[in-house]
């Protein structure tokens, strides 16, 4: 929690002050205020340690204004973002495994995702007030639904407002979880795979996988090769870059 304080020092004694009265040398009159402010602190502490007392310091903060800070309210599309968050979370095995077999994880977010269309149907709430729903359509205007159909049978404008806001949502939540994976693709290509694919061989291959290589006539320059011997081979192989993989792609939505 962030709360400040106000404290006033009255400095011009007169009562009907011209507006330049207060600002003829502002710096001065900003180092006189933190002198008296400085006294006053002084007095109180020098009060206490005489009469180890907290009345003239209660009495101080009883005059003092506090304000409550509060922070901004977070956008339509804060939520937006946090929602594919969470989803992507949720597939991250799925696209940890498509990057490893396909070399890229699929956009196709009603055909390649089991279940996919409904979890970012059920991420948002249906109903809304007339207020939040215009406000929802309002900051999510680039992607407004437009398909009259969809709230074809609604009673009222209230639930035609719904209707759209929650279209409106859930299509600005499929082109953001189509963007992060878009992005995954780009930092997670065919090469980054390797490179961990890699490292791994690194780590778990011995002298005896080597001669087991060269006596299986593997080429171990060829690292397609030694790969496709490790995943045949090396159960710790396979379980290790999966796991990399979804580590990685958690790195690229957190």
């Amino acid at each position: 929690m962030e709360a400040r304080t106000t404290f006033y020092i009255h400095i011009n004694d007169d009562k009907d002050p011209k507006h330049n009265d207060y600002i003829i040398n502002e710096y001065e009159l900003r180092e006189e205020a933190k002198n008296i402010l400085r006294a006053k602190i002084t007095s109180l502490a020098v009060g206490f340690g005489i009469h180890h007392s907290l009345k003239d310091i209660d009495e101080f903060i009883r005059y003092q204004s506090f304000t409550i800070c509060r922070q901004p309210k977070p956008s339509t599309m804060y939520y937006v973002k946090a929602d594919a968050q969470d989803i992507i979370s949720d597939y991250i095995e799925e696209i940890a495994k498509m990057l490893i077999d396909d070399g890229e994880a699929s956009t196709d977010l009603y055909n390649d995702y089991s279940d996919m269309d409904s979890r970012i149907s059920e991420s948002d709430d249906y109903w809304r007030r007339p207020e939040e729903a215009i406000e929802t359509i309002d900051e999510l205007s680039e992607f407004e639904e437009e398909d009259s159909g969809l709230w074809e049978g609604c009673r009222d404008y209230r639930e035609i407002l719904s209707a759209i806001a929650h279209y409106t949502y859930t299509n600005a939540l499929y082109a953001e979880i189509e963007s992060m994976i878009k992005s995954i693709n780009d930092t997670l290509d065919s090469d980054a795979i390797t490179e961990i694919e890699d490292q791994i061989t690194k780590e778990l291959l011995t002298e005896d996988d080597y001669q087991s290589m060269k006596e299986a006539d593997i080429d171990i320059e060829d690292f397609d090769e030694v790969r496709e011997w490790c995943e045949e081979n090396i159960e710790e192989f396979t379980s290790e870059r999966l796991e990399r993989v979804i580590k990685a792609v958690k790195g690229e939505i957190e």
